[in-house]
């Protein structure tokens, strides 16, 4: 049960910046219990913050780039 929760929250928090990944990259995440009551959106920065911690860059969604 706190494993599927916890899976359930990190693809919630992911979701969000799939579009600003670079194409090619295989993301492996290890959470621990505090996932379970983490909210979305400071899973989101969080993990925002280890994938530049890592080195991946992420880039502007579509929807947020300026029309031309």
């Amino acid at each position: 049960m706190v494993r599927n929760r916890i899976r359930r929250k990190c693809r919630v928090s992911l979701e969000p910046l799939i579009p600003q990944m670079p194409p090619g990259w295989h993301i492996a995440l290890f959470p621990n219990r505090a996932w379970t009551d983490l909210p979305p959106e400071k899973g989101t920065r969080e993990l925002e913050w280890l994938l530049r911690k890592a080195g991946i860059q992420l880039v502007a969604s579509p929807e947020k780039q300026p029309d031309t």
